[in-house]
């Protein structure tokens, strides 16, 4: 008997299992369809901006934010100058308002806020821009090796490779190889201590 209900509890087990994978298999499917009717049929898998490849799933918004110089506050700053919608996918977009959106990108040193800005005051031109993408980082490179050429404190500090900013250094940043304690050459090594004997002394 008991053999009986074991059998019977596994088959019921399993048919319980199979029901699971068949019904996650379903919500699997009428979520792939749902996808795909979100998808028009001239969809961009790959969208490019400013030389940044961003993937045609992700909504305007969340791909404005993979290029370089661009976070959530500036893609919503950007999208606020345009007519377009913030949460469509990003490659439903038509060539026209792809090209709208790059022109938004590049005049936003123009429309945006001076203070959203990430250059306020150029040291070259004295006027207040945005950098994206690979000018970001150059710029950050010559300000740095700028600051090397002057002999300034926080030039010297890069040049080094040490903290900039004021942190403490005796137990961070520290770099390089690793060094043991080492003895000194010709040092004798002392000799163990003896022990004393027990007892009276006479």
């Amino acid at each position: 008997m008991a053999e009986e209900q074991t059998k019977e509890s596994k088959a019921e087990t399993k048919e319980k299992k199979q029901k699971k994978k068949d019904k996650g298999q379903k919500v699997e499917e009428q979520k792939k369809s749902q996808k795909e009717k979100e998808l028009k049929p001239d969809f961009k898998y790959i969208v490019r901006l400013v030389n940044t490849d961003i993937s045609g799933l992700k909504s305007v918004l969340m791909g404005l934010t993979e290029i370089k110089g661009i976070g959530i506050r500036t893609a919503q700053n950007i999208l606020n100058t345009t007519n377009l919608p913030k949460w469509e996918k990003i490659g439903n977009l038509s060539d026209q308002q792809i090209a709208q959106l790059e022109e938004a990108i590049q005049n936003y040193c123009h429309n945006g806020p001076e203070w959203a800005l990430n250059r306020p005051i150029d040291f070259a031109s004295g006027e207040s821009i945005h950098l994206l993408g690979t000018d970001l980082d150059l710029t950050k490179l010559d300000d740095i090796n700028l600051l090397k050429m002057i002999r300034c404190y926080r030039g010297v500090r890069h040049e080094k490779g040490k903290k900039v900013r004021g942190q403490r250094t005796a137990n961070h940043g520290r770099k390089g190889i690793t060094v043991g304690v080492t003895k000194k050459p010709g040092a004798q090594a002392k000799a163990p201590a003896q022990p004393q004997a027990s007892g009276s002394k006479e």
